[in-house]
């Protein structure tokens, strides 16, 4: 618990930072990639599975992804998106080790959220259009394939994790692509930490299973 204080604390002044828009830039990039790091690290430490390895790599390019999307430049969402794709697919590729359930209940609630939220958001995606359904099928498939694992406590944090993961993602394609929503920065960050933390920790609570 106090180890895991360090991170919670910095994780608190990036936002107050980034909702004040105070601090040097590369002050407020460091705050916001410790809670990831210290999440990547917690997990590499664990038993080895693949579902471990999948979440480890997951987190590694979403924290690459989380410094991207901060930097100031014209190109920095699309790599930004481009590097959460690759840690979405990470994290599917480790929720579909053991135990292996179809899941078909948790794939059409899952794709039936993802395909609403594009048909609603197509019109103003504009040249983004391909890129945020590639990555609307990647989230659709990781809360389906973390679903299907939802077989025990530490399955169940992990679907609650990648839920969590999509709410953030949700709020910033309406906020960018249909309409800004005041104060969603907090809503955000809030929902993309604990949903990465529940991706963690279905990683770290779970039985190596291979």
């Amino acid at each position: 618990m106090i180890r895991a204080l360090g991170p919670v604390l910095v994780g608190a002044l990036y936002i107050g930072l980034a909702l004040t828009e105070q601090g040097p830039l590369a002050l407020r990039i460091a705050c916001k990639a410790v809670p990831v790091a210290a999440l990547a690290a917690w997990v590499w430490t664990g038993p080895r599975s693949r579902l471990r390895d999948g979440i480890g790599v997951g987190l590694l390019f979403a924290l690459a992804g989380d410094i991207v999307l901060d930097l100031p430049a014209a190109w920095s969402f699309l790599v930004g998106l481009a590097l959460n794709l690759v840690a979405h697919i990470a994290y599917i590729v480790g929720f579909s080790g053991p135990p292996r359930r179809l899941g078909a209940g948790f794939a059409l609630a899952a794709f039936g959220f993802v395909g609403g939220l594009i048909a609603f958001l197509w019109g103003g995606l504009g040249e983004m259009q391909l890129p945020v359904l590639a990555y609307a099928t990647a989230i659709g498939a990781m809360i389906w394939r973390a679903g299907a694992r939802a077989v025990d406590r530490a399955g169940w944090i992990g679907f609650f994790g990648a839920v969590g993961f999509a709410v953030c993602d949700s709020l910033i394609a309406l906020d960018r692509f249909h309409a800004p929503i005041p104060g969603v920065a907090l809503p955000i960050m809030l929902s993309y930490w604990l949903g990465q933390w529940g991706i963690a920790a279905s990683a770290r609570l779970s039985r190596p299973a291979g």
